[in-house]
């Protein structure tokens, strides 16, 4: 499984005036990529996030475990 190469994620408004937990862009895949898989996971080399905004005012995070996301290239605008 591969995400692509480059996510761009432009103009997201978040509804998360319900959520108790932090809002991340990119999720927790810990669960899914067993290093002795076949077929493990391929993430994102970049994730670009332009005008992402929550109703609450709440920071929308581009991840929660930095781990996985080491070799991602995150551009906030």
């Amino acid at each position: 499984c591969y995400m692509p190469t480059v996510v761009t994620i432009d103009g997201l408004r978040v509804n998360d005036e319900s959520f108790t937990e932090p809002t991340y862009l990119l999720p927790d895949y810990r669960g899914i990529n067993d290093p002795e898989s076949v077929y493990p996971y391929q993430y994102t080399k970049k994730l670009i996030a332009k005008g992402v905004t929550s109703d609450t005012g709440k920071p929308i995070l581009p991840y929660k475990t930095e781990s996985l996301f080491a070799d991602t290239e995150i551009v906030l605008e």
